[in-house]
C-alpha cells in the first residue's frame, strides 16, 4: 500500500468517529427530552420493563451470579442477626441476595417489581431453600402480588414479621421523589424489627472523594455521619442522593449511617 493511500485510509478511518458524535448527541438529546416531557410513572415503568429485559439479572442465565458484594458482606457481618432469621428484600431483581442468603440459612421473603425476574425467582428456587417471592413495587406496598400464575397474593403487614430487611442494590434510586422514598422506608420498617439495608446511586463527584458508600439502618447503629438525601433527576431516568432535606431519616426514627 502506498503512503498516499495508507494516509487516506487512515484518514477515512478518523472519518467515522464523526458518527460516534452523532450517536452521542442522539442519546443526549433523547435523554433530555425523556427527562423533560415523561412522568415519573413512564420512567418508573420503563426502568421496570429494561431490568426485566437484562439477561444479567435472570436465574436462568449463565451470566447469572448469585453472589454478594463486598458492601453488603460488611454489612450483614456487622449488623445482620444470625441465620434462621427472617429477611424481607424489595426489588430482588432475580435473586441474587435471596438466593446467597438462603443458602446460609435465612429465612427470605422477596418482591420485584419486573414479572419475568420474580417469576424467573419462583420458578427456580433450588430444593430445600426458604425463599418465597412476591410481585410488587416498593409504591405498591403493603400489597403483595403473587409471583407466578395462580399464586396467593398477601398484605405485608399479615405476614410474620421480619428480623432485617434489604432494599435491593442501588434501588432506592428509583424512587423519584423525596415522598415515595419516605412511604417505602415506612412501610418495611413498620413490619422490621431490625437493621435495614438501603443502598443507593451517589453524585460521581462527591463519591470520588468520599468512596462507595451504603446505609445501614436501625434502632443502634451509630456508626458513621448521617447523610441528608434529597432526590433529583439524573440523565438516566433514575434519582440519585444530593444534598437536601434529611426528613425520610424520621422513619421509625431509625439512624443512617455513611460507611466509607
Amino acid at each position: 500500500m502506498g503512503a498516499r493511500r495508507t494516509e487516506w485510509v487512515a484518514r477515512g478511518i478518523r472519518a467515522t468517529l464523526a458518527v460516534d458524535r452523532v450517536a452521542w448527541l442522539a442519546s443526549a438529546a433523547r435523554s433530555a427530552l425523556v427527562l423533560a416531557f415523561a412522568s415519573d410513572a413512564v420512567l418508573t415503568r420503563y426502568s421496570t420493563l429494561a431490568y426485566g429485559a437484562t439477561r444479567t439479572y435472570h436465574p436462568d442465565s449463565p451470566e447469572f451470579d448469585a453472589t454478594l458484594f463486598p458492601f453488603e458482606e460488611q454489612a450483614f457481618a456487622r449488623f445482620f442477626p444470625p441465620a434462621p432469621a427472617r429477611v424481607l428484600i424489595g426489588a430482588a431483581g432475580g435473586g441474587r441476595e435471596a438466593i446467597v442468603l438462603a443458602q446460609r440459612g435465612y429465612e427470605v421473603v422477596a418482591f420485584e417489581p419486573s414479572a419475568p425476574l420474580i417469576a424467573g425467582l419462583a420458578a427456580h428456587v433450588p430444593e430445600g431453600l426458604q425463599i418465597t417471592a412476591f410481585r410488587a413495587s416498593y409504591e405498591d406496598l403493603p400489597r403483595l402480588e403473587p409471583a407466578l400464575p395462580g399464586g396467593l397474593a398477601a398484605g405485608l403487614a399479615e405476614l410474620p414479621r421480619f428480623d432485617a430487611a434489604i432494599l435491593g442494590w442501588g434501588s432506592f434510586s428509583h424512587l423519584l421523589s423525596e415522598a415515595r422514598q419516605i412511604a417505602a422506608l415506612q412501610a418495611i420498617a413498620a413490619v422490621t424489627d431490625g437493621p435495614m439495608l438501603v443502598s443507593f446511586r451517589v453524585d460521581p463527584r462527591r463519591t470520588a472523594r468520599s468512596g462507595r458508600g451504603w446505609c445501614a439502618c436501625s434502632g443502634g447503629c451509630r456508626a458513621g455521619t448521617s447523610w441528608p438525601v434529597a432526590t433529583s433527576r439524573c440523565r438516566s431516568g433514575s434519582s440519585r442522593p444530593s444534598r437536601g432535606s434529611n426528613s425520610w431519616r424520621s422513619s421509625r426514627g431509625r439512624t443512617c449511617g455513611w460507611r466509607r
